[in-house]
């Protein structure tokens, strides 16, 4: 073959880009609408997830803080992980701890109170015989010294107190 070209006509093609731009454009929204059907699955399931993993914790927590409230205060919750709901969760136990040492604490008080209540009533009724002792014999002396007649004085050593009579008031002024 030679390399000279001779012109004997001219062919014209028609080629139209209108079917292949349109081709172009569905799929491009295709695509777009199962990425976004895609995306959206996605979403609902870590979303799902999320709602649940926050869910069963604060729910452990709202059944700790029942249970406290009913007056379990050996309840603890357990919940890991190192976010906020875990600290919570931490602060719970905590408090739930305090109050079960106050409880006890207090518990203890009540029973040494009554301890000493017991103590201070025996002791009061021994104050009373006591007394009720000091009276009989105060009693007695008198009624000795009235009977005398004569000038007499004496002390009584467990009490500490001097007894005299009438005649004796009258020897010393």
């Amino acid at each position: 073959l030679s390399n000279s070209f001779e012109r004997t006509g001219v062919i014209y093609i028609e080629y139209s880009l209108k079917n292949r731009i349109l081709a172009s454009e569905r799929l491009a929204a295709y695509k777009m609408v199962s990425h976004g059907v895609v995306i959206f699955i996605i979403a609902v399931v870590i979303y799902l997830l999320l709602y649940r993993l926050i869910n069963v914790r604060l729910n452990k927590l709202m059944v700790g803080t029942s249970a406290l409230s009913e007056g379990n205060f050996d309840t603890r919750v357990i919940i890991k992980g190192t976010d906020e709901i875990s600290q919570l969760g931490d602060s719970f136990n905590t408090m739930a701890e305090k109050i079960s040492h106050l409880i006890l604490d207090e518990s203890n008080a009540q029973k040494k109170l009554l301890k000493l209540n017991k103590s201070l009533e025996l002791n009061s009724v021994d104050l009373k015989n006591a007394v009720d002792e000091q009276a009989e014999s105060e009693r007695i002396m008198r009624l000795s010294l009235q009977a005398s007649g004569t000038g007499i004085f004496t002390f009584d050593f467990t009490s500490g107190v001097l007894y005299w009579d009438e005649k004796s008031c009258e020897i010393f002024d």
